[in-house]
């Protein structure tokens, strides 16, 4: 296993404390498909490259109530 890949790979938890979001937001956000996102084994898994990706289109378009 590519140890340095893995890494690029979130947990609910880590994603929430990457984009400074509460970890209910990113649940909602990745059920309701807004966020890049795949659930694997039952948990959700984000990959960095993608989060990044998703806040440089959604820049200004998103806020979390």
């Amino acid at each position: 296993m590519d140890f340095d890949r893995a890494s690029l790979l979130f947990t609910a938890e880590e994603a929430a404390k990457y984009l400074r979001l509460h970890v209910k937001s990113i649940y909602r956000l990745a059920r309701d498909g807004k966020i890049p996102g795949r659930k694997v084994g039952g948990s959700w898994r984000f990959h960095r490259d993608a989060l990044d990706l998703w806040i440089k289109n959604e820049r200004g378009t998103f806020q979390e109530h």
